[in-house]
């Protein structure tokens, strides 16, 4: 739903399939949703292009994969993809194509026409771990991956930092792809987290800093029992630089912030953030 237009109707999409179900029926998941990702306007009329939603769900008990489910307007379910990426941690429509990237650092492309829906991996795995990758989208239109990397400190995880790829499209049918690490991303603005990764000019948004990269805590760390999985609240939030490396803190939460949920960035109709 758009919180913004109280007065366009919600879309309803189908229940994912989830072969955990109960004898009645019941959708109960062991796993969770990390992300949703809305390409296009649903609320606009006479539109050339449809809206398309990619979810990011795990389906299985022991949470090892993740898996991409895809469902474009005018579609009675969702058509699903086995992703060979364990913990795929983002994904984006760039230019008509489904995307996704995992904590390997390799860039997947999903084809979803297809009969059956295939992965194919465009890239090599990254020599060094980061605990999330995402895919954004420039204001210039280049497809940016962006690496997070955490450090532990007195049993919890803080982000250490980030590094910028720029993903460069190789051949007549751009099936080759090269990722050139980038120092900075100049005036613009990226946003990362729980939510759709995106970028925005700084000059565009008074108070915004431009050359950084502003992060919510989006992690969730799983107990002992693989059943179960727990957020330490909204702790890990603040606005790297990347041309001096430093971090610091757009919202200090308070002891009681523990209990909240994962905090998200929201894009209204205004020039305003919120």
């Amino acid at each position: 739903m758009n919180p913004f237009r109280k007065a366009v109707a919600p879309v309803l999409l189908p229940p994912l399939d989830n072969p955990n179900a109960g004898p009645s029926g019941s959708f109960y998941f062991y796993g969770w949703f990390p992300k949703v990702i809305l390409h296009g306007e649903p609320a606009m009329n006479n539109r050339d292009s449809k809206y398309a939603v990619v979810a990011i769900y795990d389906r299985i008990s022991d949470h090892s994969d993740h898996r991409l489910a895809f469902f474009e307007e005018g579609q009675k379910s969702w058509t699903y993809i086995d992703n060979q990426e364990n913990y795929l941690s983002d994904a984006i429509i760039y230019k008509n194509q489904v995307y996704g990237v995992g904590q390997s650092g390799a860039i997947w492309s999903f084809n979803f026409n297809s009969k059956p829906p295939k992965a194919k991996v465009l890239t090599p795995n990254h020599s060094r771990f980061a605990i999330k990758g995402y895919l954004v989208e420039s204001t210039k239109g280049d497809l940016l991956h962006v690496r997070r990397f955490l450090k532990e400190e007195a049993k919890e995880f803080w982000t250490e930092g980030f590094h910028v790829h720029k993903l460069v499209f190789k051949g007549k049918d751009e099936s080759a792809v090269e990722q050139v690490e980038v120092k900075s991303i100049g005036g613009e603005a990226i946003f990362v987290g729980d939510n759709y990764s995106m970028s925005v000019l700084a000059s565009d948004h008074p108070g915004l800093q431009p050359n950084c990269i502003y992060y919510t805590d989006d992690l969730e760390e799983v107990a002992d029992e693989p059943q179960y999985f727990y957020y330490n609240g909204p702790s890990d939030m603040g606005i790297f630089n990347l041309e001096d490396e430093t971090i610091a803190r757009h919202y200090s939460p308070s002891p009681r912030s523990i209990n909240n949920p994962a905090a998200l960035w929201i894009v209204p109709p205004s020039n305003e953030f919120c």
